[in-house]
């Protein structure tokens, strides 16, 4: 059996009896069965926030700015942009050698392409950005 527990509003904080040995004179016993589902949802994406009573509730996080959708598209363009440079540069290296392939001529033109594309996306447009397709 779960020993008590007690969430705080002032400190956003959970205890636990007999695991904290100081607890806020300001908390409030909460169940077991309820801590076990807040911290099921945050793990989640939820938020932990007292509500007027200072009982701990669920609410959903804010939506992102567009300006922080715009942040993580630049970032998502550079991490496939980053991964499209690791598959070109052997097949370059073969091309430069004289040593490819058809194959490798065509998978070449096709991850450089891809990578043109992703270059040129308008990421001023996040989250509604039509990304290319990763070649095959």
């Amino acid at each position: 059996m779960m020993n008590k527990v007690y969430y705080d509003a002032q400190s956003a904080g959970f205890y636990l009896e007999g695991i904290n040995s100081q607890i806020p004179s300001t908390a409030i016993e909460i169940s077991t069965e309820d801590y076990k589902v807040l911290l099921s949802e945050q793990e989640k994406g939820m938020e932990i926030t007292p509500n007027e009573n200072g009982y701990p509730t669920l609410t959903a996080p804010p939506a992102l700015t567009q300006q922080q959708e715009v942040l993580i598209a630049y970032s998502n363009r550079l991490s496939l942009m980053g991964k499209a440079s690791d598959v070109i540069a052997p097949l370059q290296d073969a091309v430069d050698l004289g040593d490819s392939t058809p194959y490798e001529d065509a998978l070449l033109k096709n991850w450089k392409q891809y990578r043109v594309a992703l270059n040129r996306l308008d990421l001023s447009t996040a989250p509604d950005i039509q990304w290319p397709k990763i070649p095959g």
